[in-house]
């Protein structure tokens, strides 16, 4: 499965304009942001609901990347020194567990959104304890941010 979700564009208030579907055979969708109501993974398809009640269907082995254009997080990437690892999360897909890797700080917050931008988790993870329990999230798309990093986890 070849999903990358980089952004929820109004959690992180980036200044996307429209949510960009790559397929595999090299086309791409733009759809602008203002005109979704929401999206729904089922059935093995993407549904992009529109506001004006139009729903277009995607089947979800057709589509190469999902992202939001411009691409902006909000984080600034230039304050990650050259002595700070990038933080990872494995494995990915997770079942119960997942366990992250380059934590730097005694302790770190975890906060885990739904693809909607509501928070689903929120904990505590150490240098020394590095795994945590989300057997209690549903299968799907989430974001992790974890010391002003977002990463992607996919929950089956």
């Amino acid at each position: 499965m070849l999903f990358f979700v980089i952004a929820v564009a109004s959690f992180f208030k980036a200044n996307a304009q429209g949510l960009v579907i790559a397929c595999k055979d090299g086309t791409e969708r733009n759809v602008q942001l203002e005109s979704i109501q929401n999206l729904i993974f089922a059935n093995g398809n993407l549904l992009v609901k529109r506001t004006g009640g139009l729903t277009e269907t995607i089947n979800l082995t057709s589509i190469m990347k999902l992202y939001f254009n411009p691409l902006s997080t909000g984080i600034n990437e230039s304050t990650l020194t050259e002595n700070t690892s990038k933080i990872s999360v494995y494995p990915n897909p997770a079942g119960n567990y997942i366990y992250f890797q380059n934590i730097q700080d005694n302790t770190a917050p975890v906060n885990i959104y739904r693809i909607d931008g509501s928070i689903a988790l929120q904990a505590q993870i150490s240098s020394a304890g590095k795994f945590l329990d989300i057997s209690q999230l549903k299968y799907g798309i989430y974001l992790i941010k974890v010391n002003n990093q977002v990463l992607k986890l996919i929950k089956r």
